[in-house]
Formats: structure tokens, sequence, C-alpha cells
């Protein structure tokens, strides 16, 4: 690592000071990985967003409350399983979340690819979304960040936090 090049721990120290760019830094460092997991959860890109902004700024605001910072992305990975956790059961109780969004009524295909390549889009999409919901969770949230992460095959996910995994958090 370069000297000039602050490490996680005096990045977070610096967050805990109220330093934004400090913080900015760790979203960038994580987000690939919290997108990742909320993406395997849910399968819907802009839901996957939605809840990863909002453990980033649940992280921001109780990152006092965690007593070892080392343990950083363990934690913020914990925060982001329990928000999909409560999406899920809000969601479950929310007549409106089963109803037929506008959008995809009145669907217009991007500007920039013709109706084609946007209608195999569309299909891919949907193959991959089905494929993945037949995959037991355990495996599929490993699978998503395999690939997310953009690991080869010799680092495999072994680096990974599992959902299974007992963590010790200060939250």
């Amino acid at each position: 690592m370069n000297k000039n090049t602050p490490s996680e721990i005096e990045l977070l120290q610096a967050s805990l000071q109220g330093q934004t760019p400090a913080f900015e830094a760790i979203v960038q460092k994580y987000q690939s990985l919290i997108c990742a997991i909320t993406y395997s959860a849910t399968g819907s890109l802009e839901k996957s967003e939605e809840l990863a902004q909002q453990a980033f700024v649940k992280g921001w605001k109780n990152l006092g409350q965690l007593n070892d910072l080392s343990k950083f992305r363990a934690w913020l990975c914990s925060i982001t399983r329990r928000l999909i956790s409560d999406s899920y059961r809000r969601q479950q109780n929310d007549i409106t979340s089963k109803a037929i969004s506008m959008d995809s009524i009145q669907e217009h295909p991007s500007e920039d690819i013709g109706p084609i390549e946007a209608a195999i889009s569309k299909e891919r999409e949907a193959i991959v979304n089905e494929a993945l919901s037949k995959i037991p969770e355990r495996f599929r949230e490993p699978l998503v960040l395999y690939y997310r992460e953009d690991r080869s095959y010799r680092q495999g996910p072994n680096n990974l936090v599992s959902p299974n995994t007992q963590l010790e958090t200060g939250y």
C-alpha cells in the first residue's frame, strides 16, 4: 500500500470525526460487495441499489457503535442483511408492492439500443433472475458475489461472509 494512501482503519477513524470524503472512500471500496448482496436477495437492480444506499447511510450514522473498526466489512454486511430482511417483512404487509408498476406497463426501450436489443436484454435479465431464484440463498449470494466482485477461480468466494456466519458486531 502506498504510504500516502490511508488504511481502512484510518478512513473509518476520519469518518468518525465527520470527514465525509473518508467515508466516500469506504463506500467506493464496498459498493460492489453491498450491491451484490442486495441484488442476490432482491433480483432487482433498482431495489438493490436502494437497499445498498440505506446500508451505507445506516453504517455512517451508526459507525460510532462499532467497537472494533477492523470488523467493519462484516458489520456492514450484517446491516445490509438486516435491511433486506426488514424490507421483505414490510413488503409482505404492503398491498401496493404486489401491483404491477406503471413503468413496466408503458416501458420504452432506451434510445441507445434498438427494440430488438432491448427485448433480448430484458429476456436475458428474466432468465438470469429466474435461474438465481431457484438457487438456495446460501449458495446464491456467494455466486453473485463471486461474479460481481470479479474474483478468479483460484481466489474463489472464500473471503466472503456467509449469511449463516455468526458475526461479532457492535451494532
